[in-house]
């Protein structure tokens, strides 16, 4: 694992993790890669997960002014994750992986967030925290893997 991060990686260790409403193809071509579809939480979690991206991949150095218009964007998604009455297993799991967001420091990390990819974090994250553990150990538990 390198130890290269990018600024952008590190937003979600500065508590701002990265959401903005995606371009239409985005969030049309995202993968579904669990049951329960639909739903708010789960529109916000792919435009986070989009925006991230976009964010570690732009070199526009604008998005660093924090009024730029990206991050109302990423509070509003955040907040909908966050504050949403919609209940159920793959809503903990959307809001245990943004819990996430601040643990993860490195560029691949991201990535297998990115990917939501909790056996790839738990064998290959640098030095977890307690916490970042049962995080993803709670999420395996959530898909029913032990």
């Amino acid at each position: 694992m390198g130890t290269e991060t990018t600024r952008r990686a590190l937003l979600g260790g500065a508590g701002l993790a990265g959401v903005v409403l995606a371009a239409p193809s985005i969030a049309i071509t995202a993968p579904l890669t669990h049951a329960s579809r639909g739903g708010e939480v789960e529109a916000a979690f792919t435009d986070w997960k989009a925006t991230r991206d976009e964010l570690n991949r732009t070199e526009d150095d604008s998005t660093e002014d924090p009024n730029h218009p990206i991050w109302a964007r990423l509070k509003r998604a955040e907040a909908i994750m966050r504050d949403s009455p919609e209940a159920g297993p793959r809503v903990a799991e959307i809001r245990l992986w943004l819990s996430l967001t601040g643990d993860l420091l490195y560029d691949a990390e991201h990535k297998a967030l990115q990917r939501e990819d909790a056996d790839w974090l738990l064998a290959n994250a640098d030095e977890p925290e307690f916490t970042t553990i049962m995080a993803l150990r709670a999420i395996k538990a959530l898909r029913g893997e032990g």
